[in-house]
This record gives C-alpha cells, sequence and structure tokens, in this order.
C-alpha cells in the first residue's frame, strides 16, 4: 500500500497596512533662529559649551520650547531649550550654572 503524504500546511501571510502614515510638521525658524544656524549651547557633563547647527524646533515641548541640534563638537543629537542657545560662546558657559539648576530641578520633578 502507497504512503499518503500529508499536505503541506499554509505560511501565514502578513497583510500590508492601508493605513496612511501622519507626517508631522517640522518647524524650521522660530523667535529669530532658523535651521542651520549656527548656536552655542552648554553642557551638562563638561565646563566647555558645545557648537551645533539648528536641525528644528519644538516649540511645543512639555519641559519648554526647543531645539534639536546636531553637536558639532562631539557629534550627536540634542535637544536643547531655546533659553540655552547664544551665539556667542562666553554667553553659553555663563549659563551652564542656571542650566545645571534647571535639570536639577527636572530630576527632582521626575523622582516625586
Amino acid at each position: 500500500m502507497p504512503v499518503k503524504k500529508k499536505p503541506a500546511k499554509k505560511k501565514a501571510v502578513r497583510r500590508k497596512s492601508n493605513k496612511p502614515v501622519e507626517r508631522r510638521e517640522i518647524v524650521s525658524e522660530f523667535s529669530g533662529w532658523s535651521k542651520g544656524d549656527l548656536v552655542w549651547f552648554p553642557m551638562r557633563h563638561g565646563a566647555a559649551p558645545h557648537q551645533g547647527e539648528i536641525q528644528e524646533f519644538h516649540p511645543k515641548d512639555r519641559l519648554a520650547p526647543c531645539a534639536s541640534v546636531w553637536d558639532i563638537t562631539e557629534g550627536g543629537y540634542r535637544v536643547i531649550p531655546m533659553d540655552y542657545i547664544f551665539e556667542d560662546k562666553k554667553e553659553a558657559k555663563k549659563s551652564r550654572e542656571s542650566y545645571l539648576n534647571l535639570l536639577e530641578s527636572l530630576s527632582k520633578k521626575a523622582k516625586i
């Protein structure tokens, strides 16, 4: 008597979603600054301010209006509050203490 083969199982087919992708609106100008401007900003981990290029703005950020900046000094993206973005390196260095106070107050709120 011949041996009967079992029918092969059908593989599940993943269907492509037909939902439209929601595009967010990129803000390229805000409070006198625009995309591509070179800025100085303080950092938590170093006394020397960093230089970066503005990529986009986040005016409705939950902390404060912020800007996404490409860090030229060390590389990488940073999100910096607009109050801590400067044209001059000396001004950015002066603001470091208040920037650290802001970060400390935010970390205390997060722990509560």
